[in-house]
Protein backbone atom coordinates (compact mmCIF):
# COMPACT_ATOMS: atom_id res chain seq x y z
CA UNK A 1 0.00 0.00 0.00
CA UNK A 2 2.72 2.18 0.88
CA UNK A 3 4.66 1.81 -2.34
CA UNK A 4 1.40 2.32 -4.53
CA UNK A 5 1.20 5.62 -2.77
CA UNK A 6 4.65 6.79 -2.93
CA UNK A 7 4.30 5.89 -6.88
CA UNK A 8 0.98 8.47 -7.13
CA UNK A 9 2.89 11.12 -5.20
CA UNK A 10 5.74 10.67 -7.23
CA UNK A 11 3.64 10.74 -10.58
CA UNK A 12 1.87 13.76 -9.29
CA UNK A 13 4.60 15.66 -8.53
CA UNK A 14 6.17 14.89 -11.98
CA UNK A 15 3.37 16.39 -13.90
CA UNK A 16 3.03 19.66 -11.69
CA UNK A 17 6.83 20.10 -12.07
CA UNK A 18 6.58 21.98 -15.63
CA UNK A 19 4.09 24.49 -14.40
CA UNK A 20 6.47 27.03 -13.08
CA UNK A 21 8.31 27.00 -16.29
CA UNK A 22 4.87 27.43 -18.34
CA UNK A 23 3.68 30.75 -16.13
CA UNK A 24 7.49 32.22 -16.63
CA UNK A 25 7.01 31.19 -20.71
CA UNK A 26 3.36 33.00 -20.74
CA UNK A 27 4.94 35.93 -19.00
CA UNK A 28 7.05 36.64 -21.50
CA UNK A 29 4.84 36.09 -24.26
CA UNK A 30 2.55 38.78 -22.78
CA UNK A 31 4.88 41.02 -21.45
CA UNK A 32 5.93 42.87 -24.96
CA UNK A 33 1.77 43.09 -25.69
CA UNK A 34 1.02 44.43 -22.46
CA UNK A 35 4.08 47.01 -24.05
CA UNK A 36 2.22 47.85 -26.70
CA UNK A 37 -1.28 48.40 -24.63
CA UNK A 38 0.06 50.43 -22.45
CA UNK A 39 0.90 53.16 -25.33
CA UNK A 40 -2.34 52.73 -27.05
CA UNK A 41 -4.34 55.90 -28.40
CA UNK A 42 -6.79 57.55 -26.61
CA UNK A 43 -10.55 58.15 -27.61
CA UNK A 44 -12.26 61.95 -26.62
CA UNK A 45 -8.46 63.47 -26.82
CA UNK A 46 -7.56 67.39 -27.71
CA UNK A 47 -5.00 66.68 -30.41
CA UNK A 48 -2.31 69.23 -31.23
CA UNK A 49 -0.39 68.38 -34.72
CA UNK A 50 2.86 70.01 -35.45
CA UNK A 51 4.67 69.51 -38.45
CA UNK A 52 7.55 70.33 -40.81
CA UNK A 53 8.71 69.51 -44.27
CA UNK A 54 8.96 70.39 -47.69
CA UNK A 55 6.40 71.60 -50.58
CA UNK A 56 6.89 72.20 -53.99
CA UNK A 57 4.22 73.15 -56.58
CA UNK A 58 3.74 72.34 -60.38
CA UNK A 59 0.98 73.53 -63.16
CA UNK A 60 -0.28 76.57 -65.26
CA UNK A 61 -2.85 78.46 -62.85
CA UNK A 62 -5.05 79.14 -65.87
CA UNK A 63 -4.93 81.35 -69.16
CA UNK A 64 -2.71 84.00 -69.66
CA UNK A 65 -1.17 82.62 -66.22
CA UNK A 66 1.90 81.41 -65.34
CA UNK A 67 3.23 78.15 -64.07
CA UNK A 68 3.21 77.59 -61.04
CA UNK A 69 7.14 76.23 -61.74
CA UNK A 70 8.04 78.82 -63.26
CA UNK A 71 7.08 81.17 -60.52
CA UNK A 72 8.60 79.01 -57.35
CA UNK A 73 10.92 76.51 -56.76
CA UNK A 74 11.03 73.98 -53.34
CA UNK A 75 10.18 75.56 -50.12
CA UNK A 76 10.02 75.02 -46.32
CA UNK A 77 6.33 74.40 -44.61
CA UNK A 78 4.85 74.73 -41.27
CA UNK A 79 1.95 72.88 -40.51
CA UNK A 80 -0.13 73.17 -37.32
CA UNK A 81 -3.62 70.94 -36.53
CA UNK A 82 -6.01 70.94 -33.61
CA UNK A 83 -8.41 68.32 -33.79
CA UNK A 84 -11.15 65.72 -31.61
CA UNK A 85 -9.55 62.19 -31.65
CA UNK A 86 -13.18 60.58 -31.43
CA UNK A 87 -11.56 57.52 -31.23
CA UNK A 88 -7.54 55.37 -31.47
CA UNK A 89 -9.00 55.22 -34.94
CA UNK A 90 -10.66 58.65 -35.90
CA UNK A 91 -9.62 62.00 -35.98
CA UNK A 92 -11.20 65.49 -37.51
CA UNK A 93 -10.67 69.25 -36.89
CA UNK A 94 -8.70 71.83 -38.30
CA UNK A 95 -5.81 73.02 -40.18
CA UNK A 96 -2.96 75.93 -41.06
CA UNK A 97 -0.16 75.57 -43.15
CA UNK A 98 2.80 78.27 -43.97
CA UNK A 99 5.88 78.03 -46.45
CA UNK A 100 8.86 79.98 -47.84
CA UNK A 101 9.87 78.69 -51.55
CA UNK A 102 12.62 79.48 -53.62
CA UNK A 103 12.18 81.45 -56.70
CA UNK A 104 12.20 80.82 -60.46
CA UNK A 105 12.73 82.42 -63.65
CA UNK A 106 9.60 84.72 -63.67
CA UNK A 107 10.43 85.89 -60.27
CA UNK A 108 14.03 85.25 -59.89
CA UNK A 109 15.88 87.45 -57.10
CA UNK A 110 12.35 87.58 -54.95
CA UNK A 111 10.64 86.24 -53.00
CA UNK A 112 7.66 83.77 -52.33
CA UNK A 113 5.35 82.59 -49.54
CA UNK A 114 2.29 79.76 -49.57
CA UNK A 115 -0.67 79.65 -46.60
CA UNK A 116 -3.39 76.98 -46.20
CA UNK A 117 -6.04 76.55 -43.92
CA UNK A 118 -8.92 74.17 -43.82
CA UNK A 119 -10.66 70.81 -42.19
CA UNK A 120 -9.03 67.53 -42.02
CA UNK A 121 -10.00 64.16 -40.99
CA UNK A 122 -7.30 61.17 -40.35
CA UNK A 123 -8.01 57.82 -39.85
CA UNK A 124 -5.40 55.17 -37.54
CA UNK A 125 -4.82 51.54 -39.20
CA UNK A 126 -2.98 50.13 -35.78
CA UNK A 127 -3.80 52.79 -33.12
CA UNK A 128 -3.16 50.29 -30.64
CA UNK A 129 0.66 49.62 -32.17
CA UNK A 130 3.89 51.12 -31.35
CA UNK A 131 4.27 51.32 -35.40
CA UNK A 132 0.43 53.05 -36.40
CA UNK A 133 -0.08 53.84 -40.35
CA UNK A 134 -2.36 56.52 -41.02
CA UNK A 135 -4.22 58.25 -43.84
CA UNK A 136 -5.32 62.13 -44.22
CA UNK A 137 -7.65 63.99 -46.32
CA UNK A 138 -7.93 67.68 -46.43
CA UNK A 139 -9.93 70.35 -48.00
CA UNK A 140 -9.74 73.94 -47.51
CA UNK A 141 -8.06 77.71 -48.79
CA UNK A 142 -4.57 77.90 -50.58
CA UNK A 143 -2.84 81.10 -51.54
CA UNK A 144 0.47 81.97 -53.01
CA UNK A 145 2.21 85.44 -53.12
CA UNK A 146 5.20 85.91 -54.91
CA UNK A 147 7.27 89.26 -54.94
CA UNK A 148 9.38 90.69 -56.89
CA UNK A 149 9.84 94.70 -57.03
CA UNK A 150 6.25 94.21 -55.96
CA UNK A 151 3.80 91.50 -54.97
CA UNK A 152 1.10 89.59 -56.96
CA UNK A 153 -0.92 86.94 -55.04
CA UNK A 154 -3.11 84.16 -56.04
CA UNK A 155 -6.28 82.48 -54.34
CA UNK A 156 -7.91 79.59 -54.05
CA UNK A 157 -8.92 76.27 -52.78
CA UNK A 158 -7.49 73.05 -52.77
CA UNK A 159 -7.77 69.34 -51.39
CA UNK A 160 -4.41 67.00 -50.30
CA UNK A 161 -4.01 63.55 -49.40
CA UNK A 162 -1.66 62.23 -47.02
CA UNK A 163 -0.07 58.94 -45.50
CA UNK A 164 2.12 58.87 -42.79
CA UNK A 165 3.15 56.19 -39.84
CA UNK A 166 3.20 57.44 -36.51
CA UNK A 167 5.42 55.92 -33.84
CA UNK A 168 4.31 55.72 -30.28
CA UNK A 169 6.44 57.39 -27.75
CA UNK A 170 3.67 57.41 -25.22
CA UNK A 171 0.10 57.56 -24.65
CA UNK A 172 0.57 61.50 -25.23
CA UNK A 173 2.83 61.90 -27.87
CA UNK A 174 3.65 60.20 -31.29
CA UNK A 175 6.00 60.57 -34.27
CA UNK A 176 6.75 59.85 -37.63
CA UNK A 177 7.04 60.46 -41.30
CA UNK A 178 4.29 61.99 -43.71
CA UNK A 179 4.05 62.59 -47.73
CA UNK A 180 1.67 64.73 -49.16
CA UNK A 181 -0.12 65.06 -52.77
CA UNK A 182 -2.78 67.96 -53.27
CA UNK A 183 -4.71 69.37 -56.31
CA UNK A 184 -5.45 73.31 -55.82
CA UNK A 185 -7.46 75.71 -58.17
CA UNK A 186 -6.76 79.52 -58.11
CA UNK A 187 -9.97 81.84 -58.23
CA UNK A 188 -8.85 85.28 -58.40
CA UNK A 189 -5.50 86.73 -58.91
CA UNK A 190 -4.32 90.07 -57.23
CA UNK A 191 -1.66 92.37 -58.89
CA UNK A 192 -0.20 95.84 -58.85
CA UNK A 193 -2.41 97.10 -61.58
CA UNK A 194 -5.37 94.88 -60.72
CA UNK A 195 -7.60 92.50 -59.02
CA UNK A 196 -9.71 90.22 -60.74
CA UNK A 197 -11.26 86.60 -61.44
CA UNK A 198 -8.83 83.89 -63.26
CA UNK A 199 -9.74 82.72 -66.71
CA UNK A 200 -9.73 79.08 -67.54
CA UNK A 201 -8.64 77.83 -64.18
CA UNK A 202 -6.69 75.10 -64.34
CA UNK A 203 -5.20 72.16 -61.62
CA UNK A 204 -2.20 72.70 -60.13
CA UNK A 205 -0.48 69.94 -58.08
CA UNK A 206 1.21 70.22 -55.11
CA UNK A 207 3.32 67.77 -53.23
CA UNK A 208 5.42 67.40 -49.91
CA UNK A 209 6.92 65.44 -47.25
CA UNK A 210 8.63 65.92 -43.87
CA UNK A 211 8.08 64.94 -40.07
CA UNK A 212 5.08 65.36 -37.90
CA UNK A 213 4.18 65.27 -33.91
CA UNK A 214 0.92 64.65 -32.40
CA UNK A 215 0.08 65.69 -29.06
CA UNK A 216 -2.89 63.73 -27.50
CA UNK A 217 -4.50 65.36 -24.30
CA UNK A 218 -6.57 64.82 -21.34
CA UNK A 219 -8.04 61.76 -22.84
CA UNK A 220 -9.60 58.45 -22.20
CA UNK A 221 -7.72 55.14 -22.04
CA UNK A 222 -8.74 51.91 -21.64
Amino acid sequence: MKCTMTKTMLTVAALLAPLPLYAQEAQELTAPMASSSSKAAPSNAFELMLGFGYEQGFGTIGDSQPKVNDLISAGGEIQLGLGWRINPRSTVGIWASGGKNGTQDLAAGGSAYTAGAGIESNYHFLPENDWDPWIGLAFGYRGLWVTTDQTSSWQGIGSRLSLGVDFRVSRELAVGPYIAAGTNIYFHEDTPNSSSGIDGRKLTLWVGAGLQARFDLFGQHG
